[in-house]
């Protein structure tokens, strides 16, 4: 064997424990990065669900889901709350950036908004057991 081939050979092994290293200190339960920046177009929006006062599950209109998170309690904001309207500085821009809002009419309170604090890509509920 050549210096050269030995060189490749010595910089492959080495590239591989670090790999190996690098892989191995990462803790077991810890979840992978995501890659993929989450990007809600609030014109875009086809449904949406109520959660409970702080969460909305968002789908747009190529059935991807998001879940909003908002600021506090969202006073009103109920399954009865209508013409939920996802207000932003441009219809072009990713939803949740600073001082976009949730804006909604509430049977009783009438119109109100909330201010969105993350949107991230919609996590089903574990399903429960049965005892």
């Amino acid at each position: 064997m050549n210096r050269k081939h030995a060189a490749y050979l010595g910089a492959g092994v080495l590239s591989v424990t670090l790999g190996a290293s690098f892989a191995l200190s990462q803790p077991a339960g810890a979840p992978a990065p995501s890659a993929e920046k989450v990007c809600l177009q609030s014109n875009r929006m086809q449904n949406y669900d109520v959660v409970d006062d702080r969460t909305l599950v968002i789908t747009d209109r190529f059935f991807k889901r998001y879940t909003v998170h908002m600021a506090s309690g969202c006073v009103g904001l109920t399954p009865a709350a209508m013409n939920v309207i996802l207000q932003t500085r441009t219809s072009l821009g990713c939803f949740g950036q600073d001082g976009d809002r949730v804006v909604f009419n509430s049977p009783g309170l009438g119109r109100l908004s909330c201010f969105v604090t993350s949107v991230d890509n919609y996590v089903p509920p574990a399903p429960r057991q049965a005892n």
